[in-house]
């Protein structure tokens, strides 16, 4: 009868709206790690860097310290190339910062 077929249409059309729902939602999230992708990638690279040069948690507010060289506490940005440098992890000069 043409009521089931609108009915069935009507279903057909809100089955699919309510599936297109958590796609974008999964497309959403793949498009913000993706965006991101380059800096997880450095950050996994450089934690297992530290990892293998026997380097742990507990090492890195020493090594901050270390390198703080006006003492102020925080490592601007030529201290915390020096340190990464200092620390020979192999990571390229373009890699760091």
């Amino acid at each position: 009868t043409d009521a089931g077929r609108m009915v069935v249409s009507v279903f057909v059309f809100v089955s699919s709206m309510y599936m297109a729902i958590p796609v974008g939602i999964i497309g959403n999230a793949f498009n913000d790690v993706w965006k991101d992708r380059d800096y997880i990638l450095l950050m996994q690279k450089t934690r297992e860097r530290l990892f293998q040069a026997g380097y742990s948690a507990k090492d890195i507010p020493t090594l901050f310290n270390l390198f703080d060289k006006d003492r102020n506490g925080q490592l601007d940005i030529g201290e915390f190339k020096g340190m990464l440098k200092g620390m020979q992890l192999g990571l390229k000069k373009d890699r760091i910062v």
